[in-house]
């Protein structure tokens, strides 16, 4: 069956295209909730197409001789990766098929292997079980914002030159057979570079000798505490992975669920409701065996892994995505601080995050004497940026999207539940000298410290905030206007105005006495107010940072068009011990966003 221009054009529009990667509902029925396996015959037309582009690019970097495929556990990955495989062939690529791998895995064995120029991963992250995608990447993470937008301008321009003889020829091209049959090879492969890489990024060890002396340190540690950690994994690609084998060496009891990748029991997205069934499992555990009990929940290529607390007269809860960040920083913060000659302070450490990073994260790192970096939203620019940090001699060893739920923990260039985990073990089972990370947290905040904390004690020392979730309804907004700077210029103009009208009672109510105005674009953050602070198509985030008397941060708005979703994004970031200002700040933020919207969609912008 032929496919037309028409309908080639009607798939690519479907796509979004960002440095995060590609995606669209890929189900042929166009529904996000389907479950089939099936893809239309235009997306299997673009996905070769994808291939083909793919690996000209890195057929051009002329660095190794082939590259990895692998995909998460959603239905349509196994169609997708045929496609791909077969474009990659038409290039004269080697392909080798890893089948179903969590992401850190894959980046793993990539950064491992010097004969694999790069990965492709199919997968479409946190998204709804109809969609699904394509991440590109190399040396152990994904491309560059600058690659990923030439990879993108590549891909357009190959479509748009696509003949209907041409695209039914990609319809059916094949990948040889016998790249199939080496999947379990390669499987092995990935989960033998990743068991040992995982164990690196959680001890920060370089030498085989100091990494398994810091493991067997903290493993004592663990067992010392008795802790049992479950695992809610939700049919995802982490079923498939080292979880058990990690976390057990580690010296944890360890309780698995809903492992059989593809098996979902709830949304991918690890927030809210989805994290009722790890909640509900955790408290069985804690009344089975009495004791302190983590549980982790990751989305489907399992990347990111939101948590769950339970101990004994303490209840269960699940944290925040921000919060679970926060937690992360403040580890290995603490963890830097006993390793470093003369602690964080005697180095130049950075900590660094996207725009919309809850504000606990400046708290944390300034009581270590840290600094904090902020970049435009995307995994790339903020892998991109502690890159660069550290080419200018900075010490970065966490870095990640608060917003976005998980860490990035040095020398990682992707986020894994596993090295949160390890984070927040380090914190509960490295109670004595030389490490003793609560206590240095405590000191440095001058909190009492009791040598018979919990988790509990940990999360109470955190800087309270007020923070809109990412799946939550007020944190996603329609809007009409597609002029991104005539939109932004009329956001402006309208808080301007509005902040006329309600300074004093700010200042009176919660004692809000300036602001600044924040651009996150790519991976930098210009500070001033108004269209000369941005660039290019003003893509970036805009943030609205808010000050009180004595001139520091207590709250932000912050708003973008999503990247990799059809939606606008809105966020509020307010101290906890202000009651009422996270509220009034998202109702004036929703107002804002509607007003600019109606004006700039009419045209009635002015400067």
């Amino acid at each position: 069956m032929a496919v037309d221009r028409l309908h080639l054009m009607s798939a690519l529009k479907g796509y979004i295209l960002s440095v995060s990667g590609w995606r669209k509902v890929f189900a042929a029925s166009g529904e996000e909730q389907d479950t089939s396996p099936e893809i239309s015959e235009a997306d299997r037309v673009l996905a070769v197409c994808a291939g083909k582009v793919i690996g000209e690019f890195f057929r051009g970097q002329k660095q190794g001789t082939s590259l990895l495929l692998a995909r998460d556990s959603r239905p349509t990955g196994k169609a997708l990766c045929r496609a791909l495989a077969a474009g990659l062939c038409m290039e004269g690529v080697g392909v080798h098929y890893a089948g179903i791998a969590a992401a850190p895995e894959v980046m793993a064995l990539s950064a491992a292997d010097p004969d694999l120029a790069g990965f492709v991963y199919v997968s479409a992250s946190h998204n709804p079980v109809g969609h699904n995608g394509i991440k590109v990447g190399a040396r152990g993470g994904v491309l560059s914002a600058d690659e990923a937008n030439e990879l993108i301008r590549r891909f357009r321009e190959e479509v748009e030159r696509l003949g209907e003889a041409e695209a039914e020829g990609l319809l059916e091209g094949e990948a040889p057979s016998d790249l199939w049959e080496e999947e379990a090879r390669w499987k092995d492969r990935a989960l033998r570079a990743y068991g040992g890489f995982v164990r690196r990024v959680i001890t920060g060890g370089e030498a085989e000798e100091e990494v398994a002396r810091r493991w067997r340190e903290l493993g004592e540690g663990v067992r010392r505490r008795g802790l049992v950690v479950v695992g809610e994994l939700n049919g995802s690609a982490r079923g498939a992975s080292v979880d058990r084998e990690v976390l057990e060496d580690l010296g944890c009891e360890v309780r698995l669920y809903n492992a059989e990748p593809g098996r979902f029991v709830h949304e991918i997205l690890p927030e809210g409701e989805s994290l009722e069934m790890c909640a509900d499992l955790v408290r069985s555990v804690v009344e089975e065996r009495e004791c302190e009990v983590l549980g982790y929940v990751p989305d489907c290529d399992g990347d990111r892994g939101n948590l769950v607390y339970g101990a004994p007269g303490v209840g269960v809860r699940a944290l925040g995505a921000q919060e679970v960040f926060a937690l992360a920083v403040l580890g290995e913060l603490a963890w830097l601080d006993a390793l470093l000659p003369g602690g964080v302070q005697a180095h130049r450490v950075a900590v660094v995050c996207n725009g919309p990073t809850s504000l606990r994260v400046e708290e944390v790192a300034g009581a270590f004497g840290a600094h904090v970096v902020r970049t435009e939203v995307g995994e790339a620019h903020v892998v991109g940026k502690a890159e660069a940090l550290r080419q200018e001699g900075w010490v970065v060893r966490v870095l990640g999207e608060g917003s976005n739920g998980g860490s990035i923990v040095h020398p990682a260039r992707v986020r894994d539940p596993l090295a949160t985990l390890g984070s927040v073990l380090k914190i509960l089972a490295l109670r004595e000298p030389p490490y003793a990370l609560f206590a240095r947290w405590c000191a440095r905040k001058g909190l009492s410290y009791h040598p018979h904390f919990t988790l509990t004690d940990v999360l109470s020392s955190l800087p309270a905030y007020l923070t809109t979730g990412t799946g939550a309804p007020e944190a996603r907004l329609t809007i009409r206007s597609e002029d991104r700077a005539a939109f932004k210029s009329t956001y402006e103009r309208l808080f301007l105005s509005d902040w006329e009208l309600r300074a004093n009672e700010l200042h009176e109510r919660f004692g809000i006495t300036g602001f600044e105005e924040h651009h996150h674009e790519g991976l930098e953050t210009h500070v001033g107010f108004g269209p000369s602070f941005r660039t290019g198509t003003q893509k970036g985030g805009l943030r609205i940072l808010f000050k009180d008397e004595k001139g520091e941060p207590c709250a932000f708005m912050w708003m973008r068009k999503s990247g990799t979703e059809p939606v606008f994004r809105v966020m509020v970031d307010a101290r906890a011990h202000l009651p009422g200002l996270y509220d009034y700040l998202l109702e004036w933020q929703h107002s804002l966003i509607r007003r600019a919207d109606e004006e700039a969609s009419r045209g009635r912008t002015r400067s």
